[in-house]
């Protein structure tokens, strides 16, 4: 579970930076903008596109979070598992209009390219990808691992229903073996002083 609540909260982080980089590009539209001005938003969106690449190769115990299968197990058996898959998260998102790398200095829908229509579009084409696996990892966690968590936590609670079973049986065999030597041990206390009367009796009618 830990390693879907990584995955989504870069998910999140990757949305965030597209909504800013989204904003660059409405901004650039604007044609009172100097080239400079205009250079230094490109400069803004390249970096930003550097860190979805860096947020895309986070990695969880070693494991890389994103363009890879997770298999878990999700049951008692080795049979028992159930695999997420998440998209690469790189300047490949994107769709028919283009990819992040597009945008970046020099691509063809960078902010100096003047093809903004495209920009905006390869933008929302790739916020798309990351809502729906966003809400893959979610449907993954809740349909998934909760409910796998929620079986063993039930098994987990019947061992120990038994578990506790078991010890109330033996401390009743072994409550019911101490009552039974105390009896005997008092039979025969009992036992033994009856024979002393008996002899002191005999001796006495002697």
């Amino acid at each position: 579970q830990a390693f879907v609540n990584v995955a989504d909260t870069a998910l999140d982080h990757v949305s965030s930076i597209l909504t800013d980089i989204h904003s660059n590009v409405i901004e650039a539209a604007n044609d009172t903008l100097t080239a400079d001005q205009r250079e230094a938003l490109q400069q803004e969106v390249d970096a930003a596109i550097e860190s979805i690449n860096r947020l895309g190769q986070t990695t969880f115990s070693g494991k890389a979070v994103f363009g890879d299968s997770l298999t878990l197990l999700v049951g008692h058996e080795p049979y028992q598992t159930a695999t997420l898959d998440l998209p690469a998260v790189d300047d490949s998102l994107g769709g028919a209009s283009g990819i992040l790398a597009d945008l970046r200095s020099g691509g063809s829908a960078s902010l100096t390219s003047g093809n903004l229509e495209s920009a905006a579009d390869i933008l929302n084409e790739a916020q798309s990808q990351v809502l729906a696996a966003r809400a893959e990892a979610a449907a993954f966690e809740r349909y998934t691992l909760d409910s796998s968590q929620r079986l063993l936590k039930d098994t987990q609670i019947q061992i120990s229903s038994a578990l506790s079973n078991v010890r109330d049986t033996d401390i009743a065999l072994e409550s019911s073996n101490l009552v039974r030597e105390m009896i005997l041990a008092d039979s025969s206390l009992v036992a033994a002083k009856l024979i002393l009367h008996a002899r002191r009796s005999v001796l006495e009618l002697l």
